[in-house]
């Protein structure tokens, strides 16, 4: 494929277009086009397309499903994906963000917000989602966070058996392969090693890292491993990189194994517009999908079970277009009513709120000419090395805990420092280049619930209607006022301000005192957006719960031979970020299909 960036053609300096092209040229390609170009897609000529599972999505669930089913030889299976063949340019860390509203997303965007995206066209989010093998992990900034172990133990509370930290752990541990010896030798109980995903600390240490650590501990927080034991603490991130580069899970559990397993067929560019759903027996018999290199619909069946996992918008959107979902919303969009479910509620994610800037002085800079960047990229293509294999002052998180949370090493608050400038170009394009420094929170555990449903003037072809409600639940707003508050002690530490970080006032909320109650309530009415962690839309739960969609064996109420195997399953969200607890998820629920079928 051809990666293409985001069109800036009206915003952007002609440095900024030139570097595009120059990412284009040697970094838009994608390494997997080899098994795609020369092959058809896996389907016999004059033969029934047939498979034993067909897995819909190649995202941070769904190559671990297809790797994981495909490892029993007799079994057949089909992974599609609506995406293309993951580009190069993904690989490189400190280039992210240049990932955002590019080809390889979506492009979805919520519905005007109440409280939130203040700043934005409309009060509208933009929310994205890869549209790409390997799916968000190939476009988030790689955090590998597990969350707490409260979180999975409250899952089980609520009804789903099998799912407290304990049953959950071995699964986080089966796919990591840790490569940090520190870790290691500290907490061996705690992490996997010879797994399919590498999580490392990146190579490269950004040199204001160790300042930020520095001023936590200044002020009483332990430095700890937050994915084993207690959270709460200050610690270096833990990514899903080796070596400096990116591992998506299509990089690390599809890649290996394509083109040596005979039984796993992929076909990117393949958009499922529905599951077949026999209306008598309501028995899943396939999938129909549209291929977009031949503008062709397709039919494709399935012999034991189809496993959706396309996400917290996606796969609750073909629930209902297959027919499951709340029947009165089905019948407005002209769906045939398979199953009534409440598909598309417990909409919820955490929220993010920027209320701290800084300007840094010189030798705290890392701001750097488009020359020295094009030097940078093409080292780092031929070594994997330097500033560009990390996101640059993004290397460190500290987990706070507020009143409102009580229990032992259990936060509510996730605190990070990202680097920003107003005055280089580079920046909008590379984190690892900076001349400023904001501190962002992340509200871990929202009470807000928002809704996802179909458009029905065009169900199919158009996104679906998104609104996250965030923050419209008032508790939400205590936490981050007071997390804001906690927060707002490190910007006058000694470690930060020796390393010349200087805190400036935001034009916005200037009508209040500094760090003043009211200043901060201010910035939280003002100053939220999302965190682009959604989950819950296709509820995992007991019978007994209203909401619930799927059973803790992660099968569709009301239809046999369905599963849903993704962020969507969520009860209640992780603390910490999302794409560890969604892999694992991907593993344990292929274990449940093998124990159903072998």
């Amino acid at each position: 494929m051809t990666w293409a960036p985001a069109n800036c053609s009206g915003s952007c300096t002609s440095q900024v277009l030139n570097f595009f092209t120059f990412l284009v040229q040697y970094l838009g390609f994608s390494y997997d086009s080899k098994f795609t170009s020369t092959k058809t897609d896996g389907k016999e000529s004059g033969l029934r397309d047939e498979f034993d599972f067909i897995v819909v999505g190649a995202g941070s669930a769904g190559c671990v499903v297809a790797n994981r089913l495909s490892e029993i030889e007799q079994w057949k299976v089909l992974l599609l994906e609506s995406g293309d063949e993951e580009p190069a340019v993904t690989g490189v860390p400190g280039l992210w963000p240049v990932l955002r509203s590019s080809s390889l997303d979506y492009g979805y965007y919520t519905e005007p917000e109440h409280a939130i995206c203040a700043a934005a066209a409309n009060k509208s989010c933009h929310v994205f989602r890869g549209k790409v093998m390997g799916g968000t992990s190939a476009l988030n900034d790689m955090i590998y966070a597990r969350g707490n172990k409260q979180d999975y133990d409250d899952w089980e509370n609520l009804g789903n058996a099998g799912w407290g930290f304990e049953d959950v752990l071995p699964y986080f541990k089966k796919s990591e392969d840790a490569k940090d010896p520190l870790l290691l030798a500290k907490n061996p109980d705690s992490h996997g090693t010879g797994g399919y995903l590498t999580t490392e600390q990146f190579p490269y240490k950004n040199k204001n890292g160790r300042a930020i650590i520095d001023a936590w501990k200044e002020l009483g927080l332990e430095e700890v491993d937050y994915n084993s034991g207690s959270q709460v603490g200050v610690s270096n991130l833990q990514f899903n990189s080796v070596h400096g580069s990116r591992l998506s899970t299509n990089g690390a559990f599809i890649r290996p194994i394509r083109g040596r397993r005979s039984n796993l067929v992929v076909r990117p560019n393949s958009r499922v517009t529905r599951v077949m759903i026999n209306r008598y027996s309501k028995r899943v018999t396939g999938v129909e999908y549209f291929c977009s290199k031949t503008s062709t619909l397709k039919m494709v069946y399935a012999k034991k079970e189809v496993i959706i996992s396309a996400g917290a918008f996606d796969s609750p959107k073909l629930l209902m277009l297959s027919g499951v979902g709340p029947a009165e919303h089905l019948r407005e969009a002209g769906i045939w009513v398979v199953k009534n479910s409440p598909v598309g509620r417990n909409l919820h994610e955490h929220t993010v709120i920027v209320p701290f800037t800084f300007d840094l002085k010189k030798e705290s800079r890392t701001t750097s000419s488009f020359d020295d960047m094009r030097n940078d990229l093409v080292y780092w293509m031929s070594s994997h090395e330097g500033v560009l294999s990390s996101t640059g002052l993004q290397s460190t998180v500290a987990f706070l805990q507020t009143s409102f949370e009580s229990r032992p090493g259990v936060p509510d608050i996730q605190v990070g420092f990202a680097g920003s400038s107003t005055s280089s170009d580079s920046a909008s394009i590379a984190t690892s280049y900076y001349d400023k420094a904001v501190i962002f929170l992340v509200l871990l555990k929202p009470h807000s619930r928002g809704q996802l449903r179909l458009n029905v003037s065009d169900p199919l072809w158009s996104q679906p209607l998104i609104r996250l409600n965030s923050m419209t639940d008032p508790r939400d707003s205590e936490i981050l006022v007071e997390g804001v508050k906690l927060a707002s002690k490190v910007t006058r530490t000694k470690s930060l301000k020796q390393k010349g970080f200087i805190r400036t006032k935001p034009a916005m909320c200037q009508e209040y005192e500094v760090d003043s109650r009211e200043y901060f309530e201010c910035f939280v009415k003002r100053y939220t957006f999302t965190s682009y962690h959604p989950v819950g839309t296709c509820k995992m739960g007991p019978k007994r719960d209203k909401d619930a969609v799927v059973d803790p064996r992660l099968r569709v109420y009301g239809v046999t031979g369905l599963r849903v195997i993704d962020a969507s399953i969520m009860p209640e969200t992780t603390r910490g970020s999302i794409n560890a607890p969604i892999i694992m998820i991907g593993e344990k629920g292929s274990d449940m299909i093998k124990e159903d079928w072998l």
